[in-house]
């Protein structure tokens, strides 16, 4: 045997000795994500919590039809990927919010190294993970750990279909054992057509009812979809996909899964570097606290209006040392109107959704305070018309008597198709038919 062919033997057995897939080691809080069979698999948390490196290693392992491999060294059940359960050519789609992001972030995910950390085994001398800080053998490898090799290899592929190569920015990736890989951002038009495996989608999107249709993309094949990020209050559909996870937690067979991870749990930071960075966004308040460490969507505490507050505009519970009559009156009643009271409207008219809220005034006599009003009941309707709208506020008014009514003017002063008159006409004259 020559020297040449032995040194390429020896290439070849260290080339496979340090594939990513086969080093990848899921740890115990990230194995559930890799068995879960559910259509939709969510993976958010906080800032460099592992939410992103889930669904990277998922999506190499189902590009390279090969399966991951849990802390034990097992592999992990739940694997789809094999030409016995999928023996079609795999197509992967991963969306992204631009350009930028496919080029830098998913790129850099996939097919350059570094992912994680690998290091010499001190027994074996073979290259395995890094299992981080909180392993009392590892803790003292952190200087010898070198980054992994790319999830996908260069040997892999078998084309580059490349936008922007100067910037990593693929469109498509064919990979040799059949597998195609697109790249989209969220911010074109929706594509249509095909029919995908797999579908990862990564931190936010332009257009949050693309995933309706991309949802269409997955039936043919029975594909999955993965969603890697943090938690976005200002995206609709990444709300209601938590919310289906939330709603389905006691099924048996829950169509969306909803997988929470933690900053102060990735044992590959350094912990004093955790604990400085933890009481940095402690000082911003709990709520950033809670987004970024423990990836939780903090809506509660939102305001459509800064000017908000609580302890001013929100009747507060009879135990408050401050409560007044009023308040205690409220909670005594149940929010039940007397009929002495002045009662008030507002409109916020729309064709697809109006707004309408009810005020009351109590008498000034009558309480402590004469400058409370009360907003005791709402009504937000959908693709209703004047009619229907007049016989929804009749239903909550009971035939009593609103003293003033104010609307939205702006839309007030819009014209309706085909009648010489304007919102505000037609909702007088409605409102004379009612009242």
């Amino acid at each position: 045997m020559s020297q040449l062919f032995r040194k390429q033997i020896a290439d070849e057995a260290e080339r496979r000795d340090r594939d990513a897939l086969k080093l990848f080691r899921a740890q115990p809080r990230q194995e559930p994500f890799f068995s879960s069979p559910a259509r939709t698999r969510l993976s958010g948390g906080g800032n460099q919590s592992g939410k992103t490196t889930v669904c990277a290693v998922e999506t190499a392992s189902a590009a390279l039809r090969r399966p991951v491999y849990g802390a034990d060294g097992k592999v992990i059940p739940g694997f789809c990927w094999s030409k016995k359960e999928r023996p079609w050519p795999l197509l992967i789609w991963i969306i992204g919010l631009g350009e930028d992001h496919l080029a830098d972030t998913i790129f850099d995910k996939l097919f350059k190294p570094g992912l994680f950390s690998i290091v010499r085994d001190p027994d074996t001398q073979r290259w395995r993970a890094w299992r981080g800080f909180d392993d009392p053998v590892d803790k003292h490898l952190s200087k010898e750990r070198i980054p992994s090799p790319p999830l996908i290899n260069e040997s892999d592929v078998a084309k580059w279909g490349w936008n922007k190569k100067t910037i990593n920015l693929l469109e498509k990736v064919e990979l040799k054992n059949g597998t195609v890989i697109r790249l989209f951002t969220s911010k074109g038009d929706v594509k249509q057509g095909d029919q995908c495996d797999l579908i990862w989608i990564d931190e936010d999107i332009q257009f949050p009812d693309y995933v309706v249709e991309w949802y269409a993309r997955l039936t043919a094949h029975s594909g999955k979809m993965i969603w890697s990020s943090w938690p976005r209050i200002s995206n609709p559909a990444l709300l209601t996909m938590r919310d289906r996870a939330k709603e389905q937690e006691e099924e048996e067979d829950p169509l969306v899964v909803y997988f929470q991870y933690r900053f102060s749990e990735n044992p590959y930071m350094p912990p004093d570097e955790k604990v400085k960075t933890l009481a940095d966004w402690s000082a911003y308040g709990n709520d950033v606290l809670r987004a970024r460490d423990k990836g939780e969507f903090v809506t509660e505490s939102v305001l459509m209006y800064p000017s908000y507050s609580r302890d001013i505009h929100a009747v507060r519970p009879p135990e408050h040392p401050d409560v007044t009559k009023l308040e205690l009156h409220l909670h005594a009643t149940k929010y039940q109107i007397p009929y002495d009271w002045t009662l008030y409207l507002t409109m916020d008219p729309g064709h697809s959704y109006t707004a309408i809220s009810f005020w009351a005034v109590p008498p000034p006599t009558d309480f402590d305070r004469i400058d409370h009003i009360v907003l005791y009941d709402c009504l937000y309707l959908r693709m209703k018309d004047a009619d229907q709208v007049a016989k929804a506020v009749l239903a909550k008014v009971q035939g009593r008597w609103i003293q003033r009514m104010v609307m939205d003017r702006r839309m007030g002063r819009q014209s309706i198709a085909g009648l010489a008159k304007t919102f505000e006409l037609a909702a007088d004259s409605k409102v004379d038919a009612v009242y």
